[in-house]
């Protein structure tokens, strides 16, 4: 949190599953309006494990939003767009 609040100016590539594919962004991180428990059917059909751990600890998980307007995308090394969103 000290970290954020010192320096919320960000980074972040996503991982490609496979070949190239990727998207890169810079942003500003903040501390979200939502809770976990406003986003808790998301996480946990993406983690269906992650059910009881919202229930455990849920009032001390905090979510934080990265805002950003344009991002790189790569779906090969001849395609690479600069997105404006």
């Amino acid at each position: 949190m000290k970290e954020i609040n010192e320096n919320p100016n960000v980074a972040f590539t996503t991982i490609p599953y496979g070949g190239n594919e990727h998207v890169k962004a810079k942003g500003i991180v903040q501390k979200s309006s939502k809770t976990i428990f406003d986003l808790a059917e998301q996480f946990i059909a993406k983690i269906p494990g992650y059910k009881d751990t919202i229930e455990y600890a849920g009032e001390l998980l905090i979510l934080f939003e990265i805002r950003f307007d344009t991002a790189v995308v790569t779906k090969d090394l001849q395609t690479i767009k600069t997105i404006k969103l």
